[in-house]
């Protein structure tokens, strides 16, 4: 059961109000989302814009100083055009639990916005876009006023700035043929504090599959080729700099043989550089 924004134990604010329905895959479709997704994949799908404008805000208090507000707008824009956007707030006190002069919870605050365009073609064709813009401060280690135990106090801090884009999209090629595409790209920027050491690093994250699912004599199939590449820029140790490319290439044959009984069948084969 999700609750529309709900804090987890690690005091993140989920935003869920925005999904349309939470997907579990299992078996061997799973072997069609990469190595790591062997095991299952959850899929939340994107709340679409209805045919009417809607506006919608969430304001959450806690107990330990924190404070939640989240906001979902969407309307039309268009037949065959819709557009949403979700944006919020979000911070949190530092809390000494124990008395120690620790922050047992690390003060932080959180800004963030998506807006997503959601296009439907009249020949059956479908594009989704959304962006992703975050800016974070979190602040920890001794309070104000309180020293470690060799007297001096020590700061713990992460600032994060990290910007996303993705892409879906589908076009029929044919009555029984149809054209998937799915591309995503991260940049996460990261100032790291320990005591007096400051370490500053970049993740970066692309990604681009495509995909042609079609039915042949009752059964259906799909075949596609992917690519991701991992990247990792550290200002103050470079000797633990990386990057890593993965092309990938995969398949899947399903049929019903029964009415009762359906097989299924998939492979993939990824390729790591390192």
């Amino acid at each position: 059961i999700f609750v529309d924004g709900i804090r987890d134990s690690g005091g993140q604010v989920r935003d869920l109000f925005n999904l349309e329905q939470v997907e579990v895959i299992k078996g061997s479709v799973s072997a069609l989302y990469g190595a790591s997704a062997l095991g299952g994949v959850i899929n939340f799908v994107s709340r679409r814009p209805g045919d009417a404008s809607e506006l919608e805000a969430l304001l959450n208090l806690t107990s330990r100083g924190g404070q939640d507000l989240t906001a979902y707008a969407a309307t039309p824009a268009g037949e065959s055009v819709g557009l949403s956007l979700t944006g919020g707030f979000h911070r949190q006190d530092e809390n000494d639990l124990d008395g120690d002069g620790w922050a047992d919870m690390p003060g932080y605050q959180r800004w963030t916005i998506r807006p997503r365009l959601f296009v439907e073609g009249a020949n059956g064709g479908k594009l989704f876009v959304t962006l992703g813009a975050m800016t974070e401060d979190r602040t920890g280690g001794t309070l104000a006023g309180r020293t470690a135990p060799d007297g001096q106090p020590f700061v713990e801090a992460l600032d994060t700035t990290r910007l996303d884009a993705g892409l879906v999209g589908e076009t029929p090629i044919s009555d029984t043929v149809t054209l998937h595409l799915r591309a995503s790209a991260m940049l996460q920027d990261h100032r790291h504090q320990f005591g007096d050491v400051v370490e500053d690093d970049r993740h970066e994250t692309s990604f681009g599959e495509v995909s042609v699912v079609g039915d042949l004599g009752g059964a259906s199939w799909l075949a596609g080729v992917a690519l991701q590449h991992d990247g990792y820029h550290s200002k103050q140790f470079a000797s633990f700099d990386y990057d890593y490319v993965v092309p990938g290439i995969f398949g899947q044959l399903e049929g019903e043989v029964a009415e009762n009984l359906t097989l299924a069948g998939s492979a993939r084969l990824d390729r790591h550089s390192e």
